[in-house]
């Protein structure tokens, strides 16, 4: 709509970034209507006259013999009053959704905003919910429709017609079918792939280059940001974390997240991804480039990924910093890892390049990649680097010992020693910070 009004050669200024969505759960409808079903359809949010508040009132006129359709309508609305097919279910919170259209139990969802809208939140969270939907011919919700097929696309200039319409494809089993599998699609891929970070993550390489291209102010000798450029320069860090990508354990934090903040005087962006968003992302197109950490990617969504490595439209990097392919009993009681072993070895013929953290665990894995390099575990300078304080004179000599549960082996290993020392030094005082607990 706005490079209708401005020159050809003004596209090139332009980028397109979707608004990023997070999804705990995707969930797949399993209604269908049936022949003689009434069906049921859900439209949500502030149903106004704006958002197709007449025209349904319009399309249940002639429906009043049929009695084919039966609209429910989740949030706040100005119907005049109630009225037969016609059910309101009060407003509701975002976050409580997918539990409404599981309540009301709808075949479809509808979109009857009868101007343009911006995106359409409404459209993403009843696909998320596993919903086709009959959308009116506005450029945005009916190219985002046409897009995917993940519903059906209509004008409301005749309501008879519409109805008719509607009644039609509600009637067309196979029809319905393919745009039930439309969703699910949509789903695996960009509704898995475009999360909020990704969004971010999108617009901070854009800045960046935007930032180095050092834009001039006189229009015709303006240099332009290389859009494509900056969409290629992000780079996607999967390791083992929880949902929000937030929590990990110590090694996570060290060796990789540290070590992917993103900056402005960075050449990439760097996005956190699960394994999940990783693939949905891959499939999408967005993402060709990858960092992995240990055994982040588990064995199902590994034989999904090979094929795009094998077929170039990814590329990783490795990060591993124990021997994973030789742990020992003891330290595997359910077999975890030996089961993961094959898994683990085919990702690391397949990488391009392999980081360990030292040279006896490169010597290990020589034979399994093409190419090892090694980074060694270094101490956060963020954390330890910077002025220490001042130390009191009081004749004390403080020791201190870092580690978790799987690190009291390793402080066996020197207890002697310091049990010696403190023998001939009484002012020895060493401190334990998660070890032993």
């Amino acid at each position: 709509m706005i490079l209708d009004t401005l020159p050809p050669e003004a596209a090139e200024r332009f980028a397109v970034i979707p608004h990023g969505r997070d999804f705990s759960d995707m969930r797949q409808n399993i209604r269908w209507p049936n022949a003689e079903d009434t069906v049921r359809i859900l439209v949500p949010g502030n149903i106004s006259i704006a958002k197709g508040r007449k025209l349904i009132e319009d399309l249940l006129d002639p429906d009043q013999a049929d009695r084919r359709l039966k609209f429910h309508i989740l949030g706040d609305h100005d119907f005049p009053g109630p009225r037969r097919g016609l059910h309101f279910h009060g407003k509701y919170v975002r976050e409580e959704f997918n539990n409404h259209v599981s309540r009301i139990a709808p075949h479809v969802g509808a979109v009857f905003s009868i101007w343009d809208e911006t995106y359409c939140h409404t459209l993403t969270e009843m696909w998320a919910a596993g919903l086709p939907v009959i959308g009116l011919d506005y450029p945005t919700v009916a190219g985002r429709i046409r897009a995917s097929n993940g519903g059906w696309v209509h004008s409301e200039s005749d309501v008879d017609k519409l109805y008719a319409d509607i009644v039609r494809d509600m009637k067309d089993g196979d029809g319905f079918m393919e745009r039930l599998r439309a969703v699910i699609e949509w789903q695996s891929g960009e509704g898995r792939s475009n999360t909020t970070r990704v969004m971010a993550s999108k617009y901070h390489a854009l800045y960046h280059e935007v930032a180095n291209d050092r834009l001039r102010l006189r229009a015709p000798e303006m240099r332009l940001p290389n859009v494509q450029k900056a969409g290629q320069s992000r780079v996607a860090v999967v390791c083992p974390a929880d949902a929000a990508q937030e929590s990990a354990p110590g090694s996570t934090h060290i060796r990789v997240w540290a070590r992917t903040q993103n900056h402005a005087n960075r050449k990439v962006t760097f996005v956190r991804m699960s394994p999940k968003e990783l693939l949905a992302a891959v499939r999408c197109g967005d993402i060709d480039k990858a960092i992995v950490q240990r055994n982040a990617i588990p064995g199902p969504i590994w034989q999904s990924l090979r094929s795009f490595v094998e077929a170039g439209k990814l590329r990783y990097a490795l990060d591993i910093d124990d021997d994973l392919l030789s742990v020992p009993a003891d330290k595997d009681p359910d077999g975890s890892y030996a089961l993961y072993a094959p898994v683990l070895t085919d990702i690391l013929a397949h990488a391009t390049l392999v980081i360990a953290s030292t040279e006896v665990l490169a010597r290990s894995l020589k034979d399994k990649s093409k190419k090892i390099k090694v980074l060694p575990k270094l101490l956060s300078g963020a954390i330890w680097r910077g002025r220490l304080p001042r130390r009191r004179n009081e004749n004390i000599v403080r020791g201190l010992y870092m580690g978790n549960r799987s690190h009291d082996a390793d402080f066996a290993m020197v207890k002697s020693s310091f049990d010696a020392m403190a023998r001939s030094t009484p002012n020895l005082r060493l401190r334990l910070v998660g070890a032993l607990q």
